[in-house]
């Protein structure tokens, strides 16, 4: 797999990475999904890839009219999850349905909300002279290289077992 698009280690706001656009700093980057918290979940842990950067932000959700919500961003190699802590002192039906709700000694509450942020991928499968045109190396038999026709992202499997 190639990480030279990927943020190791350090946060940066990476231009070119799952066609998210992160040029407003206090709103969500473009484009995103609410998500409940079991594809939160799923997409986090049993992606089969570790995450490789996380950032921190604070931001005004476009439909949450209080204050800003403390938000987490987790980069995996082909993905992007976040998930939003929002305190309140009263719990509201709105929005926060989908949210997962958090007691805080009874006198207020988070309210979780995940999101998916970045391509929802159509990966398809390239030929080995698409796959060198592109600039990738085909390993052989075992070797599947993939690309999302929407924002790009490339990956290669080896099917070796």
């Amino acid at each position: 797999m190639r990480t030279d698009k990927l943020p190791l280690g350090v946060w940066h706001e990476p231009k070119d990475y799952l066609g998210i656009d992160w040029k407003t700093y206090n709103k969500m980057p473009e484009p995103y999904r609410e998500i409940d918290y079991e594809e939160f979940l799923k997409i986090l842990v049993c992606s089969g890839w570790g995450v490789v950067a996380t950032n921190f932000k604070q931001l005004q959700l476009p439909e949450e009219t209080g204050g800003a919500a403390s938000v987490n961003f987790f980069l995996l190699p082909y993905n992007c999850v976040a998930v939003a802590d929002i305190y309140e002192y009263t719990w509201s039906k709105s929005k926060r349905d989908q949210g997962l709700k958090i007691d805080s000694h009874g006198k207020a509450y988070h309210c979780l909300r995940f999101f998916k942020v970045g391509c929802d991928h159509k990966f398809r499968e390239m030929s080995v002279k698409e796959t060198v045109e592109r600039g990738g190396i085909h390993d052989g038999a075992f070797c599947h290289a993939y690309i999302c026709d929407k924002c790009g992202t490339k990956q290669t499997v080896d099917s070796s077992g």
